[in-house]
């Protein structure tokens, strides 16, 4: 049986392939949870959806401009409760499950009847899909945290013998510098 709170037995780690990006070029996250325990873990993949509540995903992306401001975006999707069959990723001591997302680049947007290019911060969803207010890429220094919570909420869909299998808790990741010019 795998032990669900073995919270230090699991290490996140982020990065981006560069520290320096100009605006508008795409900067894709790389995230990784690492069991540094000695007995197999179960855990959630990594998933974010368009919601009007954050706390519905299990992954959290925090980007600080230089001045200490947040970075998020304006939901233009109203979501009801979630629906959610979460997949599920065994990790083996010494291995590790790794995903990404891509954080910032150009998006093609519809504005109206016509379509806008847009350098945006898109902090892990799809502009160019869902109708949120992203912020504008502009030149600067950002800082960026990952957070990986897994709750009951996040597992409702799974039956009580998976769920009891799973991990839960948070991990918070280490915070990488960008700069944007």
């Amino acid at each position: 049986m795998t032990d669900v709170n073995h919270t230090q037995a699991l290490k996140l780690k982020i990065w981006t392939e560069e520290r320096n990006y100009a605006v508008g070029e795409s900067i894709i996250l790389a995230m990784e949870v690492r069991n540094a325990g000695n007995r197999p873990i179960r855990l959630s993949e990594f998933f974010m959806a368009p919601a009007d509540d954050p706390l519905k995903n299990n992954l959290e992306v925090h980007v600080t401009d230089d001045a200490g401001k947040h970075l998020s975006r304006v939901s233009g999707v109203l979501t009801g409760r979630l629906e959610f069959y979460p997949q599920i990723q065994s990790i083996d001591p010494g291995e590790a499950y790794r995903d990404s997302i891509q954080l910032a680049g150009t998006f093609v947007r519809k504005k109206g009847r016509k379509k806008v290019t847009q350098a945006l911060w898109s902090l892990g969803e799809n502009p160019e899909l869902y109708m949120s207010e992203y912020p504008p890429m502009t030149p600067g220094d950002f800082q960026v945290q990952v957070i990986y919570r897994v709750n009951e909420k996040h597992l409702i869909s799974l039956n009580e013998a998976e769920r009891t299998e799973v991990w839960r808790g948070e991990l918070v990741s280490n915070t990488i510098e960008l700069s944007i010019t």
